[in-house]
This record gives structure tokens, sequence and C-alpha cells, in this order.
């Protein structure tokens, strides 16, 4: 434990974008994007834009992505906050 505290994030470590896990270990199981964004109901553009952390994961894009995956919205939301705050960390 450092004087920072047992969870601080590196600075040179920003965690991944919630689209790269998305692609990563969700896409590569078969599943493309076309398919996924019509189960979501979303656009297939949109989706892209996620997925190459373009754009970030609401809470709407949670939920849309937990119900089409079997996970939960808190972990997409989960993945999110790790990922802006590790943003954060590297701009200090």
């Amino acid at each position: 434990m450092t004087a920072a505290g047992p969870y601080r994030v590196p600075a040179a470590r920003v965690p991944a974008h919630p689209g790269t896990i998305l692609r990563e270990e969700f896409l590569v199981r078969g599943l493309d994007l076309p398919t996924l964004a019509k189960r979501m109901g979303m656009r297939e553009h949109h989706l892209e834009n996620i997925v190459s952390g373009q754009v970030d994961i609401t809470e709407i894009s949670a939920w849309l992505l937990a119900d089409a995956l079997g996970t939960t919205p808190l972990f997409w939301v989960n993945l999110q906050k790790s990922h802006d705050a590790g943003r954060r960390a590297a701009r200090r």
C-alpha cells in the first residue's frame, strides 16, 4: 500500500475503453457488429463508434449491451468509469 492508497490507478496505465473490451472479449466469439446492433436496437454506426472508443458508454447503452450480451449494466458503467478515471489520472 502506498501513501496514495491501495486503489490508485497508475498514471502510466489507462484502463481499456469499454469498446475495447466489447471487441476483444465478446465480438471475437463469433458475434458480429450488425447482429449485435440489431439485437440492441442500435444503429450499427453508433456501435462501431463505441467499439472504436470514439463514443463512451452511457447508461442507456449499458442497459442495451447488458440485455444483448447477458451481462449487467453495472459491468459496462464500471468499465467506463474506470477508463475515465484513468484518463484523468494520466493527465495529471
